[in-house]
């Protein structure tokens, strides 16, 4: 399943964060600046502070002035990159559109595919836990990679074999997999737990998921809204502004604001307090499929 089944136009948002009643001034990049294309998958802050923007056309490092491009001519397996994240060691992991993973080391990319026990496929999304795992939710399950070695969990016991679109970690070490097919899935280092089939989520489609600092799982869905971990399951956002809409992006500033990214507007949540923003607001865009911090949150 391609990403952009969902949504046609994406936009990168670069926004100076701050208390709630804030005015915020968008800064909008573009091709014109730099960038290798103007539709982006996602963004993702490394260690040292740089930003990636994972778009169609390629991979694109922005160190706050400028964009350095990086695409299959510099070694890449593909310019469709989707997703990217940062190991332990300080190494980029780039997940592409049907062309596996590739791990770059500041100079050099090397690709990882169904010849070296990973797949041919696409990877959605990539996260590092607290034990310095790299996961992998991809188009044909969840893999992950440790001490030079590829997993794939297609066998775990519990784990529904079917696409995966992101992967977080609660406070308490538990590995979470947003689905396609079941919801969100849980795995606590040996078998995986799908959701009740009572379960408000049962059966939907888990775009993103996200821990916030109260350790609650959040999800997204493509068109289903929010749903947010209570104490005993999941139930819906309620909010009818988005209760119906493709949620593609959950994150956390470092001022406790939640920032919801929706393909048709962007929301920032406090507790009780919401905030809306569109093109009315100076956004190019009511669509937005990725947020990043940077390193000032």
């Amino acid at each position: 399943m391609r990403l952009l089944k969902y949504v046609s136009l994406y936009t990168l948002c670069l926004i100076p964060f701050g208390g709630f009643c804030q005015q915020y001034n968008f800064r909008h990049f573009t091709t014109k600046n730099g960038l290798a294309n103007p539709f982006v998958n996602h963004i993702f802050c490394d260690s040292r502070g740089f930003m990636w923007m994972s778009t169609q056309g390629g991979l694109s490092k922005f160190d706050g002035s400028s964009f350095i491009n990086y695409t299959s001519r510099e070694g890449l397996p593909s310019s469709d990159v989707l997703c990217s994240a940062e190991d332990s060691e300080g190494n980029l992991w780039i997940g592409t559109n049907g062309a596996g993973v590739a791990r770059f080391n500041g100079s050099t990319f090397t690709t990882y595919d169904s010849t070296n026990g990973f797949i041919n496929g696409s990877v959605f999304s990539i996260f590092s836990d607290s034990k310095n795992r790299l996961w992998f939710a991809t188009s044909k399950g969840i893999f992950s990679f440790s001490k030079g070695r590829f997993t794939n969990y297609a066998t775990t016991k519990g784990l529904p074999q079917t696409e995966y679109f992101s992967v977080c970690e609660d406070l308490r070490g538990t590995i979470w997999f947003g689905s396609k097919d079941y919801g969100p899935v849980s795995y606590n280092g040996q078998t995986c737990v799908v959701v009740p089939e009572n379960s408000p989520i049962y059966k939907k489609s888990v775009f993103t998921l996200y821990c916030a600092q109260d350790g609650k799982i959040w999800c997204g869905t493509p068109g289903d809204g929010l749903f947010i971990q209570g104490e005993n399951d999941f139930y819906h956002f309620d909010d009818e502004r988005i209760s119906a809409e493709f949620i593609s992006s959950i994150r956390q500033d470092a001022h406790h604001n939640l920032w919801i990214a929706t393909d048709n507007q962007l929301v920032k949540i406090n507790g009780s307090k919401k905030q809306y923003f569109t093109v009315d607001n100076g956004l190019t865009s009511n669509t937005i499929f990725s947020l990043g911090f940077d390193k000032d949150g």
